[in-house]
């Protein structure tokens, strides 16, 4: 075993005999392996485009078909909301908007004309990431509709407090410019002696917003 083991050992110390020369030769002049250094003027990863701004005052505007939930019906309407915004989560304000619907029974052949109008306040939740805002939104307010035959002649009216939700998904094109889709829900409670036959209308349309 050990004659065996002799010639491997020689042979061993012949080939890391020559390792001290080569360090110290290395050591007075022969340079190391280059490695990459940082380079100062070369440019960093890349970042977004813009940074939205989340936080201030929101002007929104919006359109879309509107519908209820009685009979054949459809029409187009618009609305505007305007909300401070004091935190990226959340952001309260006023909401507006006026719709007219076609409104058809072929049951008791009645064919009308609907008009709603609503005004209320609206707070509203955000979940942000990137350049997406998902929001949910509560408004309590009041509203008012009316309906009109083919001779403009009214047929029933409410009149009342109103409260309402709506989701919605916005993306920024620029940090003040943001577009996206909207659905919303509203019910009327009539003040009056009315049979409400209008009071739960809904609406689903695209949404632009300036944010400053």
């Amino acid at each position: 075993m050990m004659k065996r083991m002799i010639p491997s050992l020689f042979a061993t110390i012949l080939f890391l005999a020559p390792l001290p020369t080569l360090a110290q030769e290395n050591d007075e002049g022969i340079p190391p392996e280059e490695t990459p250094q940082p380079n100062a003027s070369a440019p960093l990863p890349s970042s977004p485009v813009f940074i939205p701004v989340r936080t201030g005052w929101v002007h929104e505007g919006a359109g879309g078909v509107y519908g209820m939930f009685e009979g054949d019906t459809g029409g187009f309407g618009v609305q505007y909301t305007g909300l401070y915004r004091p935190q990226p989560g959340f952001a309260f304000g006023l909401h507006a908007g006026a719709s007219s619907i076609d409104y058809k029974d072929q049951e008791v052949r009645r064919e009308s004309t609907v008009l709603h109008v609503q005004l209320a306040a609206e707070g509203r939740a955000y979940l942000h990431h990137a350049d997406w805002d998902l929001w949910a939104a509560v408004i309590i307010g009041g509203a008012w509709y009316t309906e009109t035959d083919s001779t403009s002649d009214a047929i029933e009216m409410a009149v009342g407090p109103m409260l309402g939700f709506g989701v919605g998904l916005s993306f920024f094109l620029s940090p003040e410019l943001s577009i996206g889709g909207y659905f919303r829900m509203y019910r009327l409670f009539p003040l009056e002696d009315s049979e409400g036959t209008f009071a739960l209308w809904a609406t689903f349309g695209a949404v632009a917003s300036l944010h400053f």
